[in-house]
């Protein structure tokens, strides 16, 4: 379907205990992989791809000068690796930074 133009879209809903927030997205993105796209393909499913098809790819989905966005910034280039997502450093959200390590803290015996 991506090969043809169709849009292809992430966004994996943890809607069952087997999907645990962020790390289902992972897999979702890694399955995208797995069918023929590339890592950068896969990210932008997960980003600006998600954003147009809800119609808000003028506000979110790409980092530019006056759009909304929180950052996850990662050790390596998940554009040509993705395993980088799991080795998350820092988290910009709402514009405030939080150290990867403080947060792992914060949610330990939180996730059952």
């Amino acid at each position: 379907m991506h090969r043809a133009g169709g849009s292809v879209v992430a966004g994996t809903d943890p809607v069952a205990i087997m999907l645990l927030p962020g790390w289902a997205l992972h897999r979702e993105l890694s399955n995208f992989v797995d069918g023929g796209l590339t890592p950068l393909e896969a990210l932008r499913c997960a980003s600006y791809g998600a954003a147009k098809a809800l119609g808000l790819a003028a506000e979110l989905g790409t980092i530019e000068v006056g759009k909304r966005a929180d950052l996850v910034i990662v050790a390596g280039d998940p554009s040509a690796d993705l395993a980088a997502l799991s080795r998350i450093e820092t988290v910009i959200q709402d514009g405030v930074r939080h150290e990867a390590a403080a947060l792992r803290r914060r949610a330990e015996g939180g996730i059952r």
